[in-house]
Order: C-alpha cells, then sequence, then structure tokens
C-alpha cells in the first residue's frame, strides 16, 4: 500500500516517533515532555539559520502544514532531490 509523504508524517507521529528533515523536525511533545495544561501538543522546529522556527501545535495537520512548507524552503536552497 502507497502512502504519501504526509500520511507517513502522520503515522511516525501516532505511533511516538518524530520526523526530521535537513534541520527541520516534527513530534508530538508530549511524547517527550509533560505539559501541564495536559493538551496534545505538535512541535515543529528548525534551527536552519535562514529558516529558524519553533511553535507549539494544538491541530496535528496545522503542524504538518509548517513542517511542509520549511522542507520546501529547505530543499529549494539545498537542492534536496527529494
Amino acid at each position: 500500500m502507497s502512502t504519501t509523504y504526509r500520511e507517513f508524517i502522520e503515522n511516525e507521529i501516532d505511533n511516538g516517533r518524530h520526523v526530521d528533515y535537513r534541520g527541520v523536525s516534527i513530534c508530538c511533545i508530549n511524547d517527550f515532555y509533560e505539559l501541564k495544561t495536559g493538551k496534545i501538543k505538535y512541535q515543529v522546529h528548525c534551527d536552519d539559520i535562514k529558516n529558524k522556527f519553533s511553535h507549539l501545535y494544538s491541530n496535528l495537520y496545522t503542524a504538518i502544514d509548517k513542517f511542509m512548507s520549511i522542507r520546501r524552503n529547505l530543499m529549494r536552497y539545498k537542492g534536496a532531490s527529494h
């Protein structure tokens, strides 16, 4: 069964893992830290000098959209093949 990259990310997050791509990452922060609010939060974080970013989201699909946006920017200037 073929899945899209978005589905791959969603499956990884749902299974307690994170996804990294050339300095940008996405994860369910609750899998790593206990948050005082108790709400599920997804973190998109990028250490790249041109795309430095870190934000928590309560919606996984919004977080994936931001991850994909930063990933596309990284692909443009780093010459990524996928």
